[in-house]
């Protein structure tokens, strides 16, 4: 069983303060002023910053453009298709709200011509979002691109 350990109002806000808004809690933030976390410091200097100063940090990176976008690598590639979805590591997408799709990550893509080829692929698990298990490059249809020339598996 942990210790139970109380403190003021003062302390708790203090703790507030050196806290890293989503990622830390009260006993995060002692381990890591006790350095009892190696290899954590980085958050330290975070917590220095006051609310403005975090909220304009976070919204900065928030507005980082995309390392790829669909559309773009439609025409970069040359795909056949009405629609295309990226992502990075090519296993989790939005939802094709139409067809031929490609799933694309930073290598290569799939294509789907139908609604029944996206849905009936045994990797393919659609719900929210279209999560494709091993990502697209374990699929046998992936298609891989090298210097914007396309390398079929």
């Amino acid at each position: 069983m942990t210790p139970t350990i109380r403190i003021d109002e003062d302390v708790y806000r203090w703790l507030q303060e050196q806290a890293v808004p989503f990622h830390d809690n009260a006993n995060s933030v002692l381990r890591r002023i006790a350095g009892l976390d190696p290899g954590i410091e980085q958050y330290g200097a975070r917590s220095r910053e006051t609310p403005d100063q975090m909220e304009k940090s976070m919204t900065t990176r928030a507005r980082k453009p995309p390392l790829a976008r669909g559309q773009d690598l439609i025409r970069k590639w040359k795909l056949d298709v009405r629609q295309a979805r990226f992502h990075r590591d090519g296993t989790f997408y939005e939802n094709p709200s139409e067809l031929p799709v490609a799933l694309c990550d930073c290598n290569g893509y799939v294509l789907f011509e139908s609604k029944a080829d996206l849905v009936n692929h045994p990797k393919i698990k659609i719900g929210v979002k279209l999560n494709v298990m091993g990502g697209i490059s374990s699929m046998r249809e992936y298609v891989r691109v090298v210097k914007d020339l396309a390398i079929a598996k």
